[in-house]
């Protein structure tokens, strides 16, 4: 389980969490790993969206289809791997009910769904100024640009 310790009296807060420091170099660094809470796992969403989509290579090619092969792999491996248990057990009971073909954009896309409902934050697409859009194409720089996916970089709260 992640530590909520420092997250204050209401778990559900929409709040990233962690405390933010100034770095010359980088311009912010996260706190330490004892830091991290359970909505910190926000990132799981857009790793397995942005997975599946795989950026900047070329439509169909056989590392596109690795990758998003990869990424299916990974939307079933949460149950089992998901830092926070209700995300391990809803998480779960879509992969019970889902034949997973293995590069399954519908099925990556539940479970992208799904792991920010199950945050205590209970995020949706609402939540965020830019994210990555789960109706995106396969292949989303054909609509943006491949410099379209910067925009879904450290999303704001």
């Amino acid at each position: 389980t992640v530590n909520n310790d420092h997250y204050g009296k209401d778990p559900a807060q929409p709040s990233i969490g962690h405390p933010i420091k100034s770095d010359s170099r980088y311009g912010t660094q996260a706190g330490p790993p004892s830091a991290i809470s359970d909505n910190d796992m926000w990132g799981v969403r857009d790793l397995l969206l942005a997975g599946f989509d795989a950026l900047f290579m070329t439509p169909g090619s056989q590392g596109a289809v690795q990758v998003q092969e990869g990424a299916t792999r990974l939307a079933k491996l949460l149950p089992e791997v998901h830092p926070v248990e209700e995300c391990r057990t809803r998480i779960g009971k879509i992969a019970e009910k889902s034949p997973v073909a293995a590069s399954d954009r519908k099925f990556v896309a539940k479970v992208a769904a799904e792991s920010w409902a199950c945050l205590p934050a209970k995020f949706s697409e609402d939540s965020f100024k830019a994210k990555w859009a789960t109706d995106q194409a396969v292949y989303p720089e054909t609509k943006t640009g491949t410099m379209g996916a910067w925009a879904y970089r450290n999303p704001d709260v």
